[in-house]
């Protein structure tokens, strides 16, 4: 992924990968907030797998879901 890809995280303006991904490691969930059933099931089977590790998101590593709608909203995210 190329990091001057400019991101909208859930504050509203665009940010440069970098400055959204940080330091860490980071797992990108690319979803569409408004599908009524597959993005649901990806979005249950990821955090269902990181459950399963012994690292901690947030401290560990970030878990980030992406919407490739432009037109949805962070509010839309849950």
């Amino acid at each position: 992924m190329p990091l001057d890809l400019p991101f909208r995280d859930e504050t509203g303006p665009r940010r440069s990968a970098p400055r959204v991904l940080g330091q860490k490691p980071v797992v990108l969930a690319f979803v569409y907030y408004g599908c009524p059933m597959l993005c649901d099931q990806v979005e249950q089977g990821v955090v269902g797998v990181l459950r399963m590790l012994s690292f901690n998101p947030g401290r560990d590593y970030e878990v980030i879901f992406v919407s490739f709608d432009s037109r949805e909203t962070p509010e839309m995210g849950g």
